[in-house]
């Protein structure tokens, strides 16, 4: 099959692709024991505790962010799906209160969203970053992360591992997940626009009830040294790449992972 994709439009294509048929097949923890791991690592990365702050930048329906709640850290977090907004506010709301941490999850735009106090620790996590081929934009949001921290405050960026997804590139890929309803069906059509560095996706969307969608979308083709040098752009002083298991990822999972943090003293930032 012959795939013949255009460019996706400058503008917010997020703001359409994410929606319930998306949450149905990606936006859920079929495991409890890679939720475990994946709490337990961000934990110890991020070195963070109960009674700390964690700034999510882009939380979602609250995947990562609500187990961390549930082990007593405060949330503060934004996203632009407000139906996804909702799905994490209720999921905070129903831990058990004794136990569970404060939180607040805001609808807001993340490139520019601040959150109302400074936080120990952050995260950008699934690939929520280098949505637009322009650069100053996603260092933007680099630096959003970067203000919503306290000095020492860690900062974890989760992103493809690019370098892998260009030598194993596949043009066309398929996703079923079962569901009470029926089979959920998802067809990606890709190719990479090596001219303006972007993996370019259309993605079929097939309910159980035979409805179809179409949405597409793409992602900035950034290497890791990229991300690297973006990180320290921003103000960040870039600690280490984490391997994916060491966050609940499978050891293979094709993950390039930057722990970075806020220095102790602000100094110049380039670019």
């Amino acid at each position: 099959m012959t795939v013949a994709l255009q460019p996706v439009a400058s503008d917010p294509w997020w703001e359409r692709f994410f929606d319930e048929d998306f949450a149905a097949l990606w936006l859920h923890d079929d495991d409890p024991a890679e939720q475990r791991r994946r709490t337990e690592g961000l934990l110890r990365v991020l070195e963070l505790g109960a009674g700390q702050w964690l700034f999510d930048q882009c939380c979602g329906v609250g995947r990562v962010a609500v187990p961390l709640v549930a082990r007593g850290v405060n949330l503060l977090a934004v996203d632009s799906a407000a139906a996804y907004v909702d799905r994490a506010r209720a999921r905070c709301e129903a831990l058990p209160p004794a136990t569970r941490g404060s939180f607040h999850i805001a609808l807001g735009d993340a490139f520019t969203y601040a959150p109302t106090r400074l936080c120990d620790a952050a995260i950008n996590w699934y690939t929520s970053f280098g949505y637009v081929h322009d650069d100053t934009r996603n260092l933007r949001m680099l630096r959003a992360a970067y203000g919503a921290l306290q000095p020492l405050g860690r900062f974890a960026l989760d992103y493809p591992d690019m370098e892998r997804v260009r030598a194993e590139f596949r043009p066309l890929t398929e996703r079923r997940r079962e569901t009470a309803d029926g089979t959920f069906v998802a067809l990606r059509e890709a190719r990479l626009d090596e001219t303006r560095q972007m993996l370019v996706d259309r993605w079929t969307f097939t309910s159980p009830h035979g409805e179809t969608r179409v949405a597409a979308g793409e992602t900035r083709l950034f290497s890791r040294e990229q991300l690297r040098e973006l990180l320290a752009r921003a103000g960040f002083e870039v600690l280490r790449e984490v391997a994916p298991d060491e966050v609940g990822y499978a050891p293979d999972a094709g993950r390039c992972i930057w722990l970075a943090r806020r220095p102790a003293h602000e100094g110049g930032r380039a670019g």
